[in-house]
Parts: structure tokens; C-alpha cells; sequence
């Protein structure tokens, strides 16, 4: 990596980049979100793998070498957020077309490189944040809304996601922290707590937009409604052009409300 641009370099010399070359695991390219296979346009995702470099992290303006690595989708390096031995995350480039691309893995310090994986890339993968088995839902103080502290009628709540495809109104640039004004606005999303076949799921989508000073993050601001369905670790589903988030992932996001 260069400041003109991804350079060429021999790796056929360099014995030692064969015992540290880097690796994707079996299904291990998957959001960021739920690590759930779905990608999107502009989205978050996470690379599991081994030998993806030194533990190191990065605030926007997000840098296309991090912790020794560059990894190129479509042939173009892609901006990283976090590297570690066994993780990678970064973001899809805002400006990727739907489609089957190529993604390799670049150590840099070992003059090493993966094999090709392709990797799908959808309009919309819909996914809420997780913070291990915590989905980031939270009250208007920032709190998270589970068990011991759960929604309530009219309250207004934020609900942190990826995935929700390209936006409107902002110029949103590829790793690039999210502009506050104007807004990015995403396309219209439905969000249900509880079963989505009932009308009683149905939350009350005030905004859906790029949560500003971020990158990839959707912020979605609900009402609860009156006619609501009430319960404990409620299935929480969020639906955008036909498109539903997963349900079936390591950790599905569940949400309480009274």
C-alpha cells in the first residue's frame, strides 16, 4: 500500500510467507451486526480468519492499512476499523453495486496474501448491532432496553443497525464519519417486536438515517404504540425492501416491553 495506491509486490521470495499467510475461516466473511452471512452496500462486516494481523484499531477517517493488513473487495482496498490475529472489520464500499466480488487478504509486513473469496453483496442486509447477547436498542438516556428495564407506551427508543442499504440527502463517503446535517436517509424500514405477522408487532419508524460522526451505523428512532405486543425477549425484526434480518444468527436480538 502506497499513498498512490495499492502496489504489486513478489511474494514468491519470501519463505516465511507461506507459514503466516492469511486466512479466511469457512463462512467466516459475515456482518458485523449478528455475524450472519448478509452484506450490503456501504454496511459493516468481519472477517474471520488467521493471520490477520496485529491487534490495532481506527477512528474515521478509517485508513486502508491497519495492523499490517489491506484487504481489497472488487480489487479495492476497503477502509478497516479493527485487526487482530483473528478479526478484521471493516466497511463495504458505499459505492459497490450489488454482485459477486473477490475479497483477499494482504499481510503486508509478511509479503503474504489469502486465497480469493467471493463474497455477495446485497442492496439491503438488514441487521441490529449486538453487544454479545445484548441487542443495542436503548431509552432516550442511552440505556438499553432488556429484561430489568423494558419498553414502555409512547416512549421513544433508538435502534442501532447496519445494512440498510445506500442513503439520501447526505454525501456519505466511503470510511468516511457520517455528516450530521443534512440527514442520510435510508429507505423505509419496518420495525417489529414480537411476531411480524401480527399488527400489534408493529413499531412506529419515526427516522431511519447514518448515525452521524459514524461509519456504517444506522440509527432507527421508534414510538411504541399503544396497541403493542407486551413480553419478555421478544424477537426483534427489521424489514427493508422486502428484506428481513436474520433471526437464526449466534445471537438473535430480543427486546422486553411492558
Amino acid at each position: 500500500m502506497t499513498a498512490t495506491g495499492l502496489s504489486i509486490i513478489s511474494l514468491a521470495q519470501n519463505p516465511a510467507g507461506a507459514a503466516l499467510k492469511p486466512s479466511v475461516n469457512p463462512g467466516g466473511i459475515v456482518s458485523l451486526a449478528d455475524f450472519t452471512p448478509p452484506l450490503a452496500t456501504g454496511g459493516l462486516l468481519t472477517i474471520f480468519g488467521k493471520n490477520l494481523g496485529t491487534t490495532a484499531t481506527a477512528t474515521p477517517p478509517l485508513p486502508t492499512l491497519l495492523g499490517g493488513m489491506c484487504v481489497t473487495l472488487n480489487n479495492t482496498p476497503i477502509p478497516l476499523e479493527l485487526t487482530s490475529a483473528g478479526q478484521i472489520n471493516a466497511q463495504v464500499p458505499v459505492t459497490l453495486a450489488p454482485g459477486k466480488y473477490p475479497l483477499v487478504l494482504r499481510s503486508i509486513a509478511n509479503q503474504a496474501e489469502s486465497v480469493s473469496t467471493t463474497v455477495t453483496i446485497a442492496k439491503y442486509a438488514p441487521a441490529v448491532l449486538m453487544s454479545g447477547t445484548q441487542a443495542s436498542i436503548v431509552h432516550a438516556d442511552g440505556t438499553y432496553v432488556n429484561n430489568d428495564s423494558p419498553a414502555v407506551r409512547d416512549e421513544k427508543l433508538f435502534i442501532y443497525a447496519t445494512g440498510l442499504g445506500v442513503t439520501h440527502g447526505a454525501t456519505v463517503t466511503t470510511g468516511t464519519a457520517v455528516p450530521a446535517s443534512p440527514a442520510a436517509v435510508t429507505d423505509t424500514v419496518a420495525v417489529y417486536f414480537g411476531n411480524p405477522l401480527l399488527k400489534q408487532s408493529q413499531m412506529i419508524v419515526d427516522s431511519s438515517i447514518l448515525m452521524p460522526g459514524f461509519v456504517g451505523v444506522d440509527q432507527i428512532q421508534i414510538t411504541v404504540p399503544g396497541f403493542r405486543t407486551r413480553g419478555s425477549n421478544l424477537q426483534v425484526t427489521l424489514k427493508i425492501g422486502g428484506v428481513s434480518s436474520s433471526v437464526t444468527g449466534p445471537d438473535v436480538p430480543l427486546v422486553s416491553v411492558n
